[in-house]
């Protein structure tokens, strides 16, 4: 912007040194600018600092932009790995570990099985159950980090409150 502020003025001066009509309309925008060679220099000196501005702020909106997509997609795909996990935990985890509890229970009732076993697969339900909400809080969080960053409350399809 500035070499084309600069040509255009230099340019003109050369051809047209005593018609200044086109490019006198610079001195709107460009304060101490006219059709001259130090006006030529002005004009680039603002068109300089003019591009500069221009670009600084196009480059800090676009990055705002693309940090604010990344931290969206980040947290969408929280959400949905919280949504998948409990999904697993409650369809086929927590099944498995209160079948083993059960037959736990009935091999110690027979006598087949210590106490400690028993004692260990009931635990171990306990820590799946304790996973499972900690995997509630987290799609939560992925919630509420949405809708922050969205700045509306959205719809919770599939959910459980």
């Amino acid at each position: 912007l500035a070499v084309l502020t600069f040509a255009a003025t230099a340019i003109h001066l050369i051809r047209q040194p005593d018609d200044p009509y086109p490019l006198v309309l610079l001195q709107q925008y460009f304060v101490g600018y006219g059709v001259s060679w130090l006006g030529a220099a002005i004009g680039a000196l603002w068109a300089f600092w003019l591009g500069f501005v221009l670009g600084w702020t196009f480059a800090f909106i676009r990055n705002l932009v693309l940090a604010a997509t990344v931290v969206i997609f980040r947290a969408r795909a929280e959400l949905e790995r919280a949504r998948r996990l409990q999904l697993l935990y409650r369809t086929t985890i927590l099944p498995q570990a209160e079948a083993t509890v059960a037959s736990a229970l009935a091999a110690y009732r027979a006598g087949q099985v210590d106490f400690m076993t028993l004692l260990e697969s009931q635990m171990a339900v306990n820590a799946f159950r304790q996973e499972l909400i900690t995997l509630q809080a987290q799609e939560g969080r992925a919630w509420a980090e949405l809708e922050m960053l969205v700045g509306a409350e959205l719809t919770r399809e599939g959910s459980t409150p």
